[in-house]
C-alpha cells in the first residue's frame, strides 16, 4: 500500500535528520513491520533500526533479543548458527545476555536442533529455556506437551502442566487441560479449583457450547469434591442466566409480550443436557425430590431439543441417522438412571429403534432397565428379574454395570452393589456415572470414599500452587496496576511530550509480556483534546502503544516504559492549536479487550487516567502580533518561530470572519500574509521544511508562500511539500517530483500522486461526479470533503511516522 511505503520513507528521512532520536528509530522499525518480505531494502532498514535502538536504549530486552536473532540468522549455514547459539548460551555469557533473552534464544536453538535431526539437543535446550525463564509461555507450554509423553510419572506430568498454566494464566488451553486431566484422575478438589479459574476467564452471558461444557465439568468436579450444593448452584445460576437471555430475545422479536411477563417467563432455554443431567443427579443425591423432578423435566426438554436439531440434520443428510439413534438412547439411559422413569425411557428406546435398528445387546440392556424401573408391582421382584437380565448381558459397559448395582441394591444385596459402585467410581472418576456411583456408595456406607493414591498425589501437586494465584482472577482484584504520569511539561505544541507508563505486577508469579499474553505487548491509550473557544472536544481514537521494553514483569514489581506522546496521534493533533494552546486528557488500558463500543480492561487488566496536560498558547494582542512578525522575519530561536506560526494560524482562522476582528487586526494579518513568502524564502531548508509541516492547512492566502516552496530545489523542502501540501493529483509539484533525478523525491512523488488519485476517485464516486479522469483543482485547493467511512474520515489509530520535526 502507498501509505505504508510512504510511512517507511518518511521514517527513514527522520532518522537521517536526527540519528540520535530513539523514537524516530522505533517508528522506522514499526513501519518496516508491514513490508514485503522480499524487499531487501526494507529488511536492511529493519536490521539497522534494531541495532540502533539497542545502542540508544540498552535496557530494551525485546530489542536485544531481536538483535541477537539477527546476528545468528546472518550466518549462512545451520552449523554456523549452532555455533553462534552455543557461544551466546554458554553459562559465561548468560549474565550479559540476560536470562529472559537467553531463554528465548534457547527455545529457538531447540527448534533448530529438531529441524536438523537432533532430538537430544531439542530436549536439552527446551529444558534450558524453561529453567532460564519459567514465565516464558511458549517454552513452558511446549515443554508440558513434549515431556509429559516422555514419562509415566503422574506427578511430573502435573508439574509440567502447572508450569505451563502459571506461565500464561490467561491461556485457557493449559488451564482447562490440566483441570480436565485432574478430573479424569479423580483429583476433584484440584480439578474444581482450576476449572473455576478457567470458567472465570471464559465467562459469558451468551449460550456458548464450550463454556457450558466447562461449567458442566466444574459442577461435576465440585460435586466430586464433596460440595453438592455448590455444584447445584453453578448450574442453577447458568440456567437462570440463559433463560434471561431467551426472554430478552423473545421480547425483542415481539415487544407486545412485555406486557405479559408471566407468559414470557414460561419459556425456557434448552441448556445443554449434559450440564442439566449433572444437576439432576446432584439434586437426587441431596434428596430434594421437588427440585429433582423439576430438573429432570428440564433435562428432558433439552434432550428433546437436541434430538429435534439432529432430526433436521438427518433430513438433509441421512447418514446422520445413527447419531440421532444414539441421542435417543442417551436420553433413554438418563430417564432410566437418574429420572427413574420407565415409561419415558421406553418412549426414547422406541424412537431410537424407529431411527436405526438396535443391536440385540442394546435391546437386552434397556429391557433390563425397564424391568428395574417398572412401577405398580413388587419392586424387589422386579429388581431380581432385572438383575438376572443384566447379568445375562456379556458386555459389561457402564450402563450395564450401573444397572446391575442398582438391581443388587433394590433386591437387598447392598454388599454386592457397593463393590460395583466402587469399581465404577475408581475406573471412571471423571464421568457423571463415576461421580454418581461414588455418591451412591457414600450414601450406602455412610462415610466418604477415600481417593486413590494417585489422586491424593495429584492433589498435593495442585496444592503447590499458592492460594494467592487464585486471587488474580477474582472480581475487583488489581492483578495489574496501571499508572500514567507526565514528564517535563512541553513549552508549546511542537515540543516533546514525555510521559511514563508504570505497569505493576501484583500477582504471586512473574508475568511475560507477549502478543498472546498474559500481558499484552500493546497498551491502548485514548486522548481528548479541549481548546478554549471550541464548543466540542476532539476525541482521538485509541492508539496502540508498545510496552514490551522488558520480556516479563517479576512478581510484585513495576515496569516503567517512557514514551513521547509527540510521536503519537496526540502530537499530530495538538499542533493545529499552536496559537490557542490546549488541554489533553489521557486514558490508558493495559490488557484490554475489544467491545462493541471500543475497548475495556480485560482479564487481570487495569485502566488509568493521567493528570490533565496543559499546553499554553499565545495571548494575541496587536503589540504581540507586531513583535512576532518582526522577529519571525529574522528568527533566532525556536520561540521566535513558534510565535510566528501562531500569528499565521490566527490569521488563517480570521480569514473567514474578518468582520469580528478588533480594529487594526485586519491590517496586521494582511501584513502577515504578505510577508510570509519572503520569510519562508529567507529561512534555511530544514526550517522551511518544518514550517511547511506546521503551518495551517492550504487556504488561498497561503498560495504565494506555497509557490515559493514549489520552486525550491532543496530536497528536504520538496519532500515536506509533497507530504503536507500536495492536495490534488494535478499539483504540478507532483509531476515535477516524479521527473526528478533524485530517486527518493521521485518515489515520494509517485506515492503521493497515487494516494491523491485514489482519494479523488472515492470523492467522484460518492458525489456521483463520474469514475475517471482527475478532478481539475488549482494547486493548493482541496477537493470536496470525503464523506464519512472513507480514508480521510479521522486521524489514524496507529502511531504516525513521526511528529513534526523540531526546527
Amino acid at each position: 500500500m502507498p501509505d505504508i511505503e510512504l510511512s517507511m520513507l518518511l521514517a527513514e528521512q527522520a532518522v537521517e535528520l536526527n540519528p540520535e532520536d530513539l523514537w524516530a528509530w522505533r517508528i522506522l522499525l514499526g513501519s518496516t513491520s508491514f513490508r514485503d518480505p522480499a524487499d531487501s531494502h526494507a529488511e536492511e532498514l529493519r536490521r539497522n533500526a534494531v541495532q540502533r535502538i539497542v545502542t540508544l536504549d540498552p535496557g530494551d530486552e525485546a530489542m536485544r533479543y531481536r538483535r541477537l536473532v539477527d546476528v545468528i540468522e546472518a550466518e549462512p549455514t545451520a552449523e554456523a548458527r549452532i555455533a553462534k547459539y552455543q557461544q551466546l548460551l554458554d553459562p559465561k555469557n548468560r549474565d550479559a545476555v540476560g536470562s529472559a533473552v537467553a531463554a528465548r534464544l534457547a527455545l529457538d536453538f531447540a527448534l533448530l536442533c529438531r529441524r536438523t535431526g537432533d532430538p537430544e539437543g531439542f530436549e536439552q535446550w527446551l529444558g534450558t529455556a524453561v529453567t532460564l525463564d519459567p514465565s516464558y509461555p511458549a517454552a513452558a507450554v511446549m515443554a508440558a506437551g513434549y515431556f509429559r509423553f516422555a514419562t509415566d510419572d503422574l506427578a511430573r506430568n502435573a508439574e509440567l502442566m502447572i508450569a505451563a498454566l502459571t506461565a500464561n494464566p490467561l491461556d485457557p488451553l493449559p488451564m482447562r487441560g490440566f483441570a480436565t486431566d485432574m478430573l479424569d484422575r479423580g483429583a476433584y478438589r484440584t480439578a474444581a479449583r482450576f476449572l473455576n479459574i478457567a470458567a472465570h476467564l471464559s465467562a459469558t452471558d451468551y449460550p456458548i457450547i464450550s463454556y457450558d461444557q466447562l461449567l458442566g465439568d466444574l459442577a461435576l468436579a465440585t460435586w466430586g469434591a464433596g460440595r453438592p450444593k455448590d455444584a447445584d448452584e453453578i448450574i442453577r445460576r447458568r440456567q437462570a442466566k440463559l433463560n434471561e437471555f431467551l426472554w430478552g430475545k423473545i421480547a425483542q422479536s415481539d415487544p407486545t409480550l412485555l406486557g405479559d411477563p408471566e407468559r414470557v417467563r414460561k419459556e425456557r432455554f434448552p441448556v445443554p443436557s449434559s450440564q442439566l443431567a449433572v444437576r439432576a443427579a446432584v439434586l437426587r443425591s441431596l434428596g430434594d425430590d421437588a427440585a429433582w423432578k423439576k430438573s429432570t423435566d428440564d433435562t428432558y426438554f433439552s434432550l428433546d431439543s437436541e434430538a429435534d436439531e439432529l432430526r433436521k440434520k438427518v433430513e438433509k443428510d441421512p447418514e446422520l441417522k445413527d447419531d440421532l439413534a444414539a441421542a435417543y438412547l442417551q436420553a433413554a439411559f438418563f430417564a432410566y438412571w437418574i429420572g427413574e422413569d420407565a415409561q419415558r425411557g421406553e418412549s426414547y428406546v422406541k424412537k431410537a429403534a424407529e431411527t436405526s435398528p438396535l443391536t440385540p445387546e442394546a435391546e437386552a440392556r434397556f429391557q433390563a432397565w425397564s424391568q428395574l424401573r417398572r412401577v405398580g408391582e413388587d419392586q424387589k421382584a422386579n429388581a431380581v428379574k432385572a438383575l438376572a437380565m443384566f447379568q445375562a448381558i456379556e458386555s459389561k459397559d457402564d450402563s450395564t454395570r450401573l444397572g446391575t448395582a442398582l438391581s443388587f441394591l433394590a433386591s437387598n444385596q447392598p454388599r454386592e452393589a457397593a463393590m460395583i459402585f466402587l469399581a465404577i467410581a475408581n475406573e471412571t472418576p471423571g464421568t457423571l456415572v463415576g461421580v454418581d456411583a461414588r455418591s451412591r456408595l457414600e450414601q450406602l456406607i455412610g462415610t466418604k470414599v477415600p481417593q486413590s493414591e494417585s489422586a491424593v498425589l495429584l492433589e498435593k501437586v495442585g496444592d503447590s500452587v499458592p492460594e494467592t494465584f487464585d486471587r488474580m482472577f477474582r472480581e475487583g482484584t488489581r492483578t495489574l496496576g496501571l499508572r500514567i504520569t507526565l514528564g517535563t511539561r512541553p513549552m508549546n505544541v511542537t515540543d516533546s511530550i514525555p510521559a511514563i507508563i508504570d505497569i505493576t505486577n501484583n500477582s504471586p508469579v512473574p508475568l511475560a509480556i507477549d502478543s498472546i499474553g498474559p500481558i499484552r505487548d500493546l497498551l491502548a491509550m485514548q486522548a481528548t483534546i479541549t481548546v478554549a473557544g471550541r464548543a466540542t472536544a476532539l476525541d482521538i481514537p485509541y492508539m496502540m502503544i508498545p510496552i514490551d521494553r522488558a520480556l516479563s514483569i517479576p512478581s510484585r514489581s513495576t515496569l516503567s516504559v517512557p514514551i513521547d506522546l509527540a510521536y503519537t496521534d496526540v502530537g499530530i493533533s495538538v499542533i493545529q492549536f499552536v496559537q490557542q494552546g490546549c488541554a489533553v486528557a489521557l486514558r490508558g488500558l493495559v490488557n484490554w479487550e475489544t467491545t462493541q463500543g471500543g475497548f475495556r480492561s480485560g482479564a487481570i487488566g487495569d485502566k488509568a487516567e493521567c493528570e490533565l496536560l496543559r499546553i499554553d498558547g499565545s495571548r494575541l494582542t496587536d503589540e504581540w502580533i507586531r513583535s512576532a512578525l518582526d522577529r519571525g522575519g529574522s528568527a533566532r530561536s525556536v520561540e521566535d518561530l513558534i510565535e510566528y506560526v501562531a500569528v499565521i494560524g490566527a490569521a488563517a482562522q480570521a480569514s473567514t470572519r474578518k468582520d469580528v476582528l478588533p480594529p487594526g487586526r485586519t491590517a496586521l494579518f494582511e501584513e502577515a500574509w504578505k510577508t510570509l513568502p519572503q520569510t519562508l524564502a529567507s529561512l534555511d531548508p530544514l526550517t522551511q521544511a518544518w514550517l511547511l509541516v506546521v503551518l495551517p492547512d492550504n487556504i488561498p492566502p497561503m498560495e504565494p508562500a506555497l509557490s515559493v516552496a514549489r520552486s525550491s530545489t532543496e530536497p528536504i523542502v520538496r519532500l515536506s511539500y509533497l507530504i503536507r501540501r500536495a492536495a490534488a493529483s494535478t499539483d504540478p509539484a507532483l509531476d515535477a517530483a516524479i521527473r526528478s533525478d533524485n530517486p527518493r523525491i521521485s518515489r515520494y512523488g509517485r506515492l503521493v500522486k497515487e494516494m491523491q488519485l485514489h482519494d479523488e476517485e472515492l470523492t467522484r464516486r460518492d458525489y456521483a461526479l463520474g469514475t475517471s479522469g482527475a478532478q481539475q483543482l488549482r494547486p493548493g485547493e482541496k477537493p470536496p470533503q470525503t464523506p464519512p467511512g472513507t480514508r480521510n474520515e479521522q486521524p489514524p489509530s496507529e502511531p504516525p511516522p513521526s511528529a513534526a520535526p523540531k526546527p
